[in-house]
């Protein structure tokens, strides 16, 4: 299915993006065959539509398809004059760790350097936004680390340790790609510099949804999943029991893959009882997050490197 057609379907009120991948699946079913070759007879064979089956159904029988496909063809052309790709869910360059997803973006909207996308040896590194001096230095640190054992660093452009961990990146000659809900609209506004930044050290922007959509809470946690989702592992350097960044360690657990956290006894906090800790602290009691320092960097860059080889 074209990248024209995604768009289309996405723009289709009460078609979600898992029944888009689902009307993918039926439509292979039918080589060669486009949204626009297809009939209501068609679409009432495909299976496991639900509720999206009705709106595919009027947008078929509309009989304006065609029409609608040229105009997402135009926008396509107009997001490519400001430097803006799309990757489609069955496109060569659609990142293979992000399909693994119970529900993978049909579409990414991409700026920078699209060959990061293709990258198996990305680690996102994430956190609070209302940091610690010692977790800013910890997010430095861990970056330089994985850095020079030559990871990507993935992370959300947000205040506070998403930016240390891209800003670091950069500082140290390294590859970064930022997670964003609006790839066009930059936030936040005071990141904007800093998105600009990674596009000029060849780092790349990405989002999962249409340009200049209106940002709502849930969009912010579905942007923490592919965070880890492109990742072969999740560093948690500071959060809350309740921090966003949960968001991505609970998609890194459903994917299995490891996620870190830094041994908060050894970097030497004054008062292990502040919320910046209290995720941290949680994740690793639940045994759900490795406790690492730098005397476990060797270690832990063998482990991913085993990941990154599977």
């Amino acid at each position: 299915m074209t990248n024209e057609e995604l768009l289309l379907l996405q723009s289709t009120k009460g078609i979600g993006d898992k029944s888009i991948l689902n009307i993918c699946r039926n439509m292979k079913e039918r080589p060669g065959a486009s949204l626009t070759d297809i009939t209501e007879s068609d679409v009432n064979t495909f299976v496991g539509m639900g509720r999206a089956l009705k709106p595919l159904l009027e947008l078929i029988s509309k009989g304006d398809v065609q029409e609608k496909v040229a105009c997402e063809r135009l926008y396509i052309e107009s997001l490519s004059t400001s430097g803006i790709q799309i990757i489609g869910f069955d496109e060569a360059n659609y990142p293979a760790l992000l399909r693994e997803l119970d529900s993978p973006p049909p579409l990414l909207f991409a700026k920078g350097n699209l060959s990061l996308l293709s990258e198996v040896d990305s680690v996102a590194v994430v956190g609070t936004r209302n940091n610690t001096d010692l977790g800013k230095l910890i997010t430095q640190k861990t970056v330089r680390f994985l850095v020079d054992a030559g990871f990507c660093i993935v992370s959300g452009l947000a205040i506070g340790i998403d930016g240390i961990a891209h800003q670091s990146a950069i500082d140290c000659k390294g590859k970064t790609i930022a997670v964003l809900v609006d790839i066009q609209n930059i936030m936040p506004a005071s990141h904007r510099a800093l998105a600009d930044s990674i596009i000029e050290n060849n780092g790349l922007l990405v989002a999962e949804n249409r340009p200049g959509v209106s940002s709502i809470p849930a969009f912010f946690a579905k942007r923490d999943r592919i965070q880890a989702g492109l990742s072969i592992a999740v560093f948690a350097i500071e959060t809350s029991t309740d921090g966003g960044t949960m968001h991505a360690v609970k998609t890194a657990g459903l994917l299995q893959r490891n996620v870190y956290v830094p041994d908060a006894k050894s970097a030497r906090y004054s008062d292990l009882t502040i919320p910046q800790l209290s995720g941290t602290k949680m994740l690793a009691e639940d045994g759900r997050a490795e406790i690492y320092n730098r005397d476990k960097y060797s270690e832990i860059s063998k482990q991913l490197r085993t990941v990154a080889r599977t």
